[in-house]
């Protein structure tokens, strides 16, 4: 059974009015734009929209009527996953991971982040410093509530990644590649080599992707 994703709007959260979505706040999306997508609910229900991926509020977006609207949270534990292109999630612990790799009951999954750093600030000496602190610039009201999120002129965005590794039932979330290597303890020497003869960036998934591949071949 299929149905508009209109129909499924009053129980999902408003968030924002997409004049307010300019293009130097892409960057905190996955996609450059909304993208027609599906979302499969596990009820049999197939929702289309333009969908999209907010790394900075972790939510799953879609566009609809001039708004932006996020699934509830009540909502996401009845979404099966989501397609978008190429690219699958499933909602897991409230938020959504995509799935990057599969081999029989193995699966890499990343899950993607995002922090906002605040722009230098003069010292008493005139120089600028960059504080450690990262926010997220968002003034979230529950309850279906609208809410806004902008990033102030200023701020910098910095996308990151931490993977989740499937074995089965059993879940590993990775934060670095100390962690990674011991899922594969047991071929050292393979993964050793792998990582010497290819500069890996944990934050390319594509990269960690064609790892992990290498190791269960």
């Amino acid at each position: 059974m299929k149905r508009d994703i209109c129909a499924i709007v009053a129980v999902f959260i408003a968030v924002l009015s997409s004049a307010q979505i300019k293009e130097q706040h892409l960057s905190h999306y996955i996609f450059e734009d909304f993208t027609p997508g599906l979302i499969f609910m596990k009820n049999g229900v197939v929702n289309r929209g333009a969908l999209n991926y907010n790394s900075v509020t972790e939510e799953m977006l879609f566009k609809e009527s001039g708004k932006i609207l996020a699934i509830g949270k009540d909502e996401i534990e009845r979404v099966d996953t989501v397609l978008i292109r190429e690219k699958k999630f499933y909602p897991y612990r409230g938020k959504f991971l995509e799935i990057i790799y599969t081999k029989g009951e193995k699966e890499l999954q990343v899950e993607h982040k995002c922090r906002v750093v605040e722009p230098p600030k003069t010292t008493i000496f005139g120089t600028t410093t960059e504080t450690g602190s990262s926010r997220n610039y968002s003034s979230v009201l529950s309850n279906g509530v609208l809410y806004n999120l902008e990033i102030p002129e200023g701020y910098r965005i910095v996308p990151y990644k931490y993977y989740w590794f499937r074995d089965g039932k059993k879940m590993s979330k990775i934060l670095n590649f100390r962690q990674l290597e011991k899922l594969f303890k047991d071929d050292k020497e393979k993964y050793d080599k792998y990582m010497k003869e290819n500069r890996v960036n944990f934050n390319n998934d594509r990269e960690v992707a064609a790892l992990v591949k290498h190791m269960l071949e």
